[in-house]
């Protein structure tokens, strides 16, 4: 049973018509970031369609395992993301293992709450 979403080019279209608007008010108001919201584009295109495929693939597969084991790196990652962000925003503050301990506990329950 395939129970996949079909996305319509014009769905599509109307999304990048947004990052076009974004881009426009980034050169309207000299920001500077044109060239990083085109990359940031092409790469979310890209991440998000292998990530589907991977989902797609371990969910079809219907073993519990590799379930966990994606929901096990998807929290791992995010833990590591979060911790990076909180790093570089207070760089006054130590750099140890609490904000990776205290984002990932954060991203389980949230995680958890949601199964």
């Amino acid at each position: 049973m395939s129970t996949s979403i079909h996305v319509h080019l014009w769905q599509v279209a109307a999304s990048l018509v947004l990052v076009a608007l974004a881009a426009a008010i980034s050169y309207w108001q000299r920001a500077d970031l044109e060239r990083d919201i085109a990359v940031a584009t092409g790469r979310s295109i890209v991440q998000l369609t292998l990530v589907g495929y991977a989902i797609k693939l371990i969910f079809e597969t219907d073993t519990i395992w590799l379930v966990l084991a994606l929901l096990s790196v998807m929290v791992i990652f995010g833990a590591i993301t979060a911790r990076a962000r909180a790093v570089s925003s207070s760089a006054s503050e130590p750099r140890g293992e609490a904000p990776t301990w205290t984002c990932g506990c954060a991203r389980v329950a949230a995680t958890r709450s949601t199964m």
